[in-house]
C-alpha cells in the first residue's frame, strides 16, 4: 500500500480560483518525487493538503454531485496518508505522518531561538522532555546547527534559517517530507549543501521545486503539473529530456541536458 494515494483530488478557492483539477498519484514509502511546474500551477496548494492546513476541507469532507462529479464551487476526491484518509478526526496523526516545510522559513520560525523552534514539535507530540532534547539535538546535528542552537532564528542566513526549519520537521520524524521550494534564495553552497541533507534522508520525499537540475540529481520520478491538473509522471530524465513538453507547460531544458539536444 503507498504511503500518500491522492484519487481525483480537486480544490477551488473561496474566491472562484480553480487551483486542483482531478489530481490522483501515490508516493511509496521512502520514494524522492519531484513536483514541478510554472507559477500558479497548483504545487503549493497540493502540498497544504497532505498537512490539512485548507480548513474548509477538513470542515466539510469531500463533496460530491448526484452525478458523482465534485461541485463546482467545492472539492472532491481521495486523500489518504499512511492508511488514513485525511479528515478532521485524523488530522493530528495525518500530521505526524507528513513534514512540511514552507518555500519562505519566516513563515515556519518563531521561537526565541533556534533550539526553542526545533522542539516545538517534538514537544506538542506529548514526549517526554529527555525525549525532546535528544530529537532536537539529533535533528541539529543532521542540518549542521548545532552550534547555532542557541541564537536567535532570525539572525541566521537564509540557508540556515531553511536547514532550521528542516530540523524542526526532521525532530518530528516523519514518514514523508513535503517540501516547497527548498533550494529558492541559496547561494550556490548553502544549495548544494541542503541538496547533500536532503539526498542522506531515509523517508519518503515530495519536493516542489523550479530547480530542475536539483530535482534532476535527486528525484528519481517527477510529477509535473500546470493549471491544476497533472500533466506528466514519469522517470525524471524522460520528462525533464522533453523540450516540447516543458516548453508547453512554462519550463525550460535544464542546462545540463542541453548537450546533444
Amino acid at each position: 500500500m503507498p504511503l500518500v494515494e491522492i484519487r481525483n483530488l480537486s480544490y477551488r478557492y473561496p474566491d472562484g480560483v480553480l487551483a486542483l483539477s482531478d489530481v490522483s498519484f501515490a508516493v511509496d514509502e521512502g520514494e524522492c518525487v519531484g513536483l514541478v511546474g510554472p507559477n500558479g500551477a497548483g504545487k503549493s496548494t497540493l502540498l497544504w493538503h497532505l498537512n490539512g492546513l485548507l480548513p474548509e476541507r477538513l470542515r466539510e469532507g469531500p463533496r460530491w454531485s448526484s452525478e458523482g462529479n465534485h461541485q463546482a464551487n467545492s472539492h472532491a476526491g481521495v486523500l489518504r496518508v499512511a492508511d488514513m484518509e485525511l479528515s478532521a478526526d485524523n488530522l493530528p496523526a495525518v500530521r505526524r505522518a507528513v513534514g512540511l516545510v514552507f518555500q519562505d522559513p519566516d513563515d515556519q520560525l518563531f521561537g526565541t531561538t533556534v533550539r526553542e523552534d526545533v522542539a516545538f514539535g517534538p514537544l506538542n507530540l506529548g514526549l517526554s522532555a529527555d525525549e525532546v532534547r535528544l530529537r532536537v539535538d539529533a535533528a541539529l546535528a543532521v542540518v549542521g546547527l548545532s552550534n547555532v542552537a542557541e541564537r536567535l532564528p532570525h539572525h541566521l542566513s537564509v540557508g540556515e534559517r531553511k536547514r532550521a526549519c528542516l530540523a524542526g520537521v526532521l525532530a518530528c520524524r516523519p514518514r514523508l517530507l513535503a517540501l516547497d521550494e527548498p533550494t529558492a534564495n541559496l547561494d550556490p553552497r548553502a544549495r548544494r549543501q541542503l541538496i547533500r541533507m536532503l539526498t542522506q534522508l531515509d523517508c519518503a520525499k515530495l519536493i516542489a521545486s523550479h530547480d530542475l537540475e536539483m530535482i534532476l540529481e535527486i528525484c528519481p520520478r517527477v510529477i509535473l503539473l500546470d493549471e491544476g491538473r497533472v500533466r506528466a509522471d514519469d522517470p525524471t530524465e524522460s520528462i525533464l529530456r522533453d523540450e516540447p513538453l516543458l516548453l508547453a507547460h512554462g519550463l525550460e531544458l535544464p542546462a545540463s541536458l542541453w548537450h546533444g539536444r
